[in-house]
């Protein structure tokens, strides 16, 4: 199913030669939640944080790693509505 291959593909543990200088300094952890938006036609409409670790520097960082994955193309049946996948991005330091 698309979603569930939508969230594989996005859904990852970032460990600590992945983290922000500061966040890392700081010991900061936690989960992104990550959105992407997808509009009628099979677009992305956008990608945005759904529930934040509470750390605008590791949001910054799941968005970045969310924005660069390569997206299978929406299968037919999906494309003629607006639909949400969400995953989680995970901050580890240990």
């Amino acid at each position: 199913m698309f979603t569930g291959e939508i969230q594989r593909l996005g859904s990852r543990v970032l460990g600590p030669s992945e983290y922000p200088a500061e966040a890392k300094e700081k010991a900061w952890e936690g989960t992104s939640q990550v959105e992407v938006r997808f509009a009628s036609g099979g677009y992305i409409r956008n990608i945005i944080v759904g529930d934040s670790t509470g750390h605008m520097l590791l949001d910054e960082k799941a968005l970045e790693w969310a924005r660069s994955l390569q997206y299978p193309d929406v299968p037919a049946e999906l494309r003629e509505r607006d639909f949400t996948v969400s995953f989680p991005v995970v901050f580890r330091l240990r």
